[in-house]
């Protein structure tokens, strides 16, 4: 269905402009990639207002979309299973920050929101064998990353300033952990694979 939907804008685009069709596969690519992630993030709003939290829901794809496109990671081999990975991580993400907040785990949410930070300053971007990237586009991720991460964490310092509610810090600190997370598991198979 998501195939089919993207090779129909796809030829919209050619039939309507003047990119040559050679271009094709690079559109395509494109059209797969924003309907995937228009449709998970459409789905995560949908069940987080199931949950009567649709905030939570768009902290999480803010902080989870932003950082995943720069910092990269995990990635599912089909658009079907991106679909479940990614409303499984909010699941989980969404279930962590409820735990947080009822057992007033302030303290260990500011551990997990430093440490994730320093997974994502030392390892962004993440090379994929399925997603090669150029030089310098590596380059311009990983500056990319680099500041939108860094930008994160001065609002995460400014919410804890501003005393604001336990229930941000936990929804805030269960996002950027999960990017993290999704960055660290290919390093771990890659070594994996290396290492037997």
């Amino acid at each position: 269905m998501l195939k089919a939907c993207a090779s129909s804008c796809a030829d919209f685009l050619m039939r309507h402009t003047n990119i040559a069709f050679s271009r094709r596969p690079i559109y395509l690519y494109g059209f797969e990639l924003l309907l995937s992630t228009l449709t998970s993030a459409l789905s995560i709003l949908f069940v987080s207002v199931l949950f009567n939290s649709i905030e939570d829901g768009a902290i999480f794809l803010v902080i989870y979309i932003g950082l995943r496109v720069f910092c990269g990671g995990y990635h599912a081999k089909t658009h079907e299973l991106c679909f479940i990975s990614s409303n499984f991580t909010f699941f989980v993400a969404w279930i962590f920050a409820k735990v947080l907040t009822i057992l007033n785990l302030q303290s260990l949410a500011t551990v997990l929101v430093v440490l994730s930070t320093i997974v994502i300053l030392i390892l962004a971007p993440i090379r994929n064998k399925n997603h090669p990237l150029s030089d310098k586009a590596y380059k311009k991720n990983r500056k990319i990353a680099i500041i939108f991460v860094s930008i994160l964490f001065i609002i995460y310092l400014c919410l804890a300033f501003l005393n604001c509610p336990l229930r941000f810090f936990a929804v805030f600190t269960s996002s950027i952990s999960a990017v993290a997370v999704l960055m660290v598991i290919p390093k771990l198979l890659e070594r994996r694979e290396n290492h037997g």
